[in-house]
């Protein structure tokens, strides 16, 4: 009876191990499946948000290349705009005065204004200027401070971006300035003379200063002094001009200012006799006369 008991006894005991071990492997089983469906959501998820955020960020990027192009159009439209949008300078066009950097530039515009208005007063020009090409300066008394120099005095023509030579002519001399007022004040220009009494009125001034070498080489290279008083002058004024020209001569540019374009180097001509005419100034020059037209080539002697 009590082996029966025993027995018993541990077939229960086995048959409840046997249980518990069902359970536990079960329940183990039951955890890992859930937590793997869990991965897998998790992961769909994470993947999904990627999708998501890859999608936003090509459309984002897709955006920003539209706008960027956009922007590049309209930069591109304003660029042509302005291109054909030239504010020619207009007449009358602002006084002129010489705006280097000088220490004698006052003083030489001064003499400059004096010349113009006593040799080219009554003359018909959009422009009167004075290039003054100073070589030595006397400021050892303030009533009469001397000024040797080449004054070269240019008239102009407007012509659409271009400044056309219509007269002028070359002044060299010792201008004599009183500068104890508020304003310089020009009492006496001595000019080289004319004509045969040119070379000794010449050494009278120049050669006992010792400058005639610098004379000369000044006058070697004229024009581009010229479109250096020209530059100060359009740049201090604002003006869109762009070249100047001498008869018979192509066009200069000035310094500092825009390329002339090809559209503006044609000249749209009235002559005297009530024609019209056209050409390029690159290639033809002209000049009014009292009672008639003159033409000549480009370079022409």
């Amino acid at each position: 009876m009590k082996r029966k008991v025993v027995l018993l006894a541990v077939l229960l005991g086995t048959t409840l191990t046997f249980t518990a071990c069902t359970d536990v492997n079960v329940n183990v089983d039951t955890n890992t499946s859930s937590e793997t469906e869990a991965s897998e959501e998790d992961s769909k998820e994470e993947e999904e948000n990627e999708a998501g955020s890859d999608t936003e960020e090509t459309e984002a990027d897709a955006e920003e290349s539209q706008t960027e192009d956009a922007e590049e159009e309209d930069s591109s439209s304003e660029g042509a705009d302005d291109s054909e949008k030239i504010e020619y300078p207009e007449l009358p066009l602002p006084e002129y005065h010489y705006y280097g950097p000088e220490d004698w530039a006052d003083l030489a515009d001064a003499a400059g204004h004096f010349l113009i208005e006593n040799s080219f007063g009554n003359k018909d020009y959009d422009l009167g200027t004075c290039t003054p090409i100073v070589f030595k300066v006397d400021d050892s008394d303030p009533k009469d401070v001397k000024l040797w120099g080449e004054y070269d005095i240019n008239m102009y023509q407007l012509q659409k971006t271009s400044l056309i030579n219509t007269a002028g002519g070359s002044f060299p001399g010792i201008a004599h300035i009183d500068t104890t007022g508020k304003n310089p004040l020009v009492t006496d220009i001595e000019l080289v003379e004319d004509g045969s009494d040119f070379d000794p009125s010449f050494d009278r001034l120049f050669g006992k200063a010792g400058l005639k070498d610098e004379y000369q080489e000044a006058m070697e290279n004229l024009n581009e002094y010229v479109a250096s008083a020209l530059s100060y002058y359009i740049n201090h004024n604002g003006l869109y001009i762009t070249q100047f020209q001498n008869y018979g001569w192509m066009p200069i540019p000035i310094p500092n200012a825009p390329e002339t374009r090809d559209e503006d180097q044609i000249v749209d001509h009235v002559g005297n006799f009530g024609y019209t005419a056209q050409f390029d100034m690159r290639e033809i020059c002209e000049s009014e006369l009292d009672d008639a037209d003159m033409f000549s080539a480009v370079d022409s002697d």
